[in-house]
């Protein structure tokens, strides 16, 4: 089932290069094989919901619980484990997940199509704001203004991906509803809301500088209004702090690394030969045009280099 869908994917992805011509300027974002891999075993998905919608919960819910929303594939294939795992059959469904067709979709287009590579290490924090003024100036799209440059060196969505934004819904002794919504910090720019740490927090904690509290204007004024509730949210939301690290914490420890991808290669042969046939394959491209960028990518060079003591090659 899985496959089929790829394959519609690919093949509604070649009808739109099919129309494209010698003056249309291409620009493919790559990245080590191997890191790419890695980055797909250590994504995870929701626990509960489908989306990017908030969640919502009432300070009379388990902290814990709360920001418990993320899981990962077990090695029976559902989605339900707390930690990212990896395993031979795992990796084989990863590798076409990942869909590493460069050269399938290159063979469609014009002969003499303008193409551009771009390698992922271009557009980490630390250049993506010198990338991008490089890249608006190549195809003609707005420069980026020199106050955003912040913006450019925060990865967006990180360690809280598929936990946050949240939502809590506060009742007041009077029975007046306040909601209270926590993100991410970069998403409380912009926004009709009002940042209310300093309200909730009577210390500092090491979470505040990527986790935002916020609400309406009227809604702070009311939770400052009722001392009683004010005080159960600002004990409740400490303890929520602590439950968020230690979960982020958690799952940061158990993320895999591009090593521990090498390491099942090494240990599955006809896994790694199936892999390095597809990208014999498909690096056909890149490695004529971007050579240096093949040779940047340190993974991809050491499966190279086993494929070569294994006697693949």
């Amino acid at each position: 089932m899985y496959k089929s869908f790829m394959a519609k994917r690919r093949k509604n992805l070649q009808k739109v290069l099919y129309v494209l011509n010698n003056s249309d300027q291409i620009l493919i974002n790559v990245r080590d094989p191997i890191s790419r891999i890695k980055h797909a075993i250590n994504h995870g998905w929701f626990k509960t919901g489908d989306d990017d919608s908030a969640v919502e919960f009432s300070i009379k819910d388990d902290p814990y619980q709360v920001v418990d929303n993320i899981r990962f594939y077990t090695e029976a294939g559902k989605m339900v484990a707390n930690h990212p795992f990896i395993y031979n059959s795992f990796l084989e469904y990863v590798m076409e997940l990942c869909s590493f067709a460069y050269y399938s979709n290159i063979a469609v287009l014009p002969k003499n199509a303008n193409i551009t590579y771009l390698d992922m290490q271009e557009i980490m924090p630390e250049k993506a704001f010198d990338t991008m003024t490089q890249l608006a100036k190549q195809f003609g799209f707005s420069l980026p203004m020199e106050s955003d440059r912040e913006l450019y060196s925060e990865i967006k969505m990180g360690v809280f991906r598929y936990i946050l934004p949240l939502v809590c819904n506060i009742i007041s002794q009077t029975e007046v509803k306040m909601t209270l919504h926590i993100t991410m910090r970069y998403y409380c720019r912009d926004t009709s809301l009002l940042i209310v740490d300093n309200t909730i927090f009577d210390t500092p904690h090491p979470l505040l500088d990527q986790v935002a509290f916020s609400m309406s204007e009227d809604d702070l004024k009311a939770l400052q209004d009722d001392k009683e509730t004010l005080d159960k949210v600002k004990a409740y939301m400490l303890r929520f702090l602590d439950e968020l690290k230690k979960r982020t914490d958690y799952i940061q420890r158990n993320k895999k690394h591009e090593n521990d991808v090498l390491e099942i290669f090494r240990g599955d042969r006809d896994l790694r030969k199936k892999f390095k046939a597809m990208l014999d394959r498909e690096l056909i491209h890149i490695k004529a045009h971007r050579p240096d960028i093949v040779a940047s990518w340190k993974y991809y060079q050491e499966f190279e280099r086993m494929c070569v003591e294994e006697g693949d090659m």
